[in-house]
């Protein structure tokens, strides 16, 4: 391909270079920071900075925007004593046009230009959509001919919540080592029937594992010369994980009407999604515990307390409300004599169709799987292969609910745990998923690898962590407890399980932070 518009690489650098050398001298009110890479006033010990260039730094059509203007801004960081600067690898942009066809001119741009200034270049490879979440101010989809392979797998390829709407931010998880159809090239829905009618032929079907690792393997060979000591500028490459390029579930997205501090929704109903759960459940000798996510859950904006799944009444709004003397709702109980229609889940066929709603749900039982001391007359299940039933559930009062030692939420059940350790173990194998794509990759390369946690902090002090279980990481405190797993919201726990796994990688914790080795 040819470069993109602004002049050639080596154009553009000389450019730099002027503005480097023609701007003016920092006044007292510029910030500066301390060089740690050996040269200029460099201190040991000192905190390397790394600025986010704009989302929208290379256009979608591949051409790097606004030179002359990023020319004079970069050459005022490295000024500044700012040790580089990250950008967004777009897979939407990058792989745009076909299958396996990758267009770099513009990221090796940038990297001339900054290489030219004497920065270094934090290189994310992001392989989620932009423009569903707070202060995205761009749009990039994903590549065309994923769409197309989406619309040939509705229901297998993208993350589903309970009312069975789909997130276009990132391939789900459950679909990662599936073949994914694809035509040779990109097309509307129109021209895609057209196309099969031709019998246009089809590029050999790929997984979205070897979608990532194939961009990867591009791009190491695209930038030898950039991530290649001594004088690498491509130091570390950030591999994205999920949307926003964070390891997570899209459990909460502006975009599907999530407003913080909402708890979120589980995405957990996929067609693939709802196989691995069922087959979870079998493999622990519960099958009902396999037909979906928790019922009672709420959904995107509900609080923790006005869940039956999340509340425990011992957090910091429980508390503060029965110290205002406030009733704690009636859901606070281990089990439930009804369920509101309204926000009951959609039971599903085999394939993943909506069926029909129900009041209850197999794969969400109203009780804890096993009696707990002192309940009382434990519910009789009945199973019929499609939906459960209960018969006289026991309500507890207000008194031994505060005199329980353990909450009321059903997340610290038989049931809550496993399906948790469920949600979150196939978000931790995600991750090495990614991770093993990534070292087979990039084997040998000097760069360093990262990959990023979010940072979720919402109802942090609830015992639940009800946004950070929402999200896959299964960071509620008595899971913390018994496992030595809670670090805090910030993934730490997720960290703590891949390391015993062997993945030793860099993890950021929260969105473009400081990353630590471990």
């Amino acid at each position: 391909m040819s470069v993109a518009s602004g002049g050639s690489a080596s154009s553009l650098t000389e450019r730099a270079r002027a503005a480097s050398s023609s701007s003016r001298p920092d006044d007292d009110a510029t910030l500066r920071f301390n060089r740690v890479d050996g040269g200029g006033d460099g201190r040991k010990g000192a905190i390397p900075v790394y600025v986010m260039l704009p989302l929208d730094t290379v256009s979608r059509d591949g051409r790097l925007q606004r030179v002359d203007a990023l020319s004079a801004q970069l050459a005022r960081l490295a000024s500044a004593g700012v040790a580089g600067v990250m950008v967004d690898v777009w897979w939407g942009i990058v792989e745009r046009a076909r299958p396996m066809e990758y267009d770099w001119d513009a990221y090796l741009q940038l990297a001339s230009i900054v290489g030219s200034l004497g920065l270094k270049l934090h290189a994310v490879l992001s392989f989620h959509a932009c423009g569903a979440n707070r202060d995205d101010d761009y749009h990039v989809p994903l590549p065309s001919w994923v769409t197309d392979a989406v619309n040939r797998d509705p229901d297998g390829l993208l993350f589903m919540d309970r009312a069975g709407t789909r997130s276009d931010e990132y391939i789900s998880l459950f679909a990662d080592d599936s073949p994914m159809p694809m035509l040779a090239s990109s097309s509307s829905s129109d021209a895609l029937l057209s196309a099969e009618a031709a019998n246009e032929p089809l590029v050999p079907p790929r997984t979205p594992i070897d979608c990532y690792r194939d961009m990867m393997i591009s791009f190491r060979d695209a930038f030898r010369e950039y991530i290649s000591p001594p004088n690498a500028v491509v130091d570390e490459i950030l591999v994205g994980a999920g949307p926003c390029g964070e390891l997570r579930y899209p459990a909460y997205a502006m975009s599907r009407g999530w407003e913080f501090p909402g708890v979120g929704e589980f995405q957990c109903y996929d067609r693939r999604a709802l196989e691995s759960l069922a087959a979870a459940a079998n493999a622990v000798g519960r099958p009902e515990w396999g037909g979906a996510g928790p019922h009672d859950a709420g959904s995107y904006n509900s609080h923790p307390d006005d869940t039956g799944f999340f509340a425990d009444g011992r957090g910091e709004q429980g508390e503060t409300r029965e110290r205002r003397g406030e009733r704690i709702p009636s859901h606070y109980s281990h089990s439930r004599s009804s369920t509101n229609l309204a926000s009951s889940p959609i039971s599903r066929s085999p394939s993943g169709n909506p069926l029909s709603r129900s009041p209850s749900s197999q794969g969400s039982p109203g009780g804890s799987g096993s009696p707990r001391p002192g309940d009382g007359e434990w519910m009789r299940r009945s199973f019929d292969g499609r939906r459960m039933s209960y018969d006289a559930p026991h309500r507890r009062s207000l008194d031994s609910l505060a005199a329980a030692d353990t909450p009321v939420g059903r997340w610290d059940s038989d049931y809550g745990r496993f399906f948790l350790t469920w949600y979150s173990d196939e978000l931790v194998s995600h991750g090495e998923r990614v991770l093993t794509a990534a070292r087979e990759a990039f084997d040998g390369v000097g760069a360093r690898l990262a990959i990023k946690c979010a940072g979720i902090h919402w109802w942090y002090r609830t015992r639940a962590h009800a946004a950070e279980l929402t999200t896959g990481y299964y960071n509620a405190s008595a899971h913390g407890d018994a496992h030595g797993d809670a670090h805090g919201g910030d993934g730490g726990a997720l960290r703590g399980r891949m390391v015993r796994n062997g993945s030793r990688r860099v993890l950021y914790a929260g969105s473009h932070t400081t990353a630590s080795a471990w």
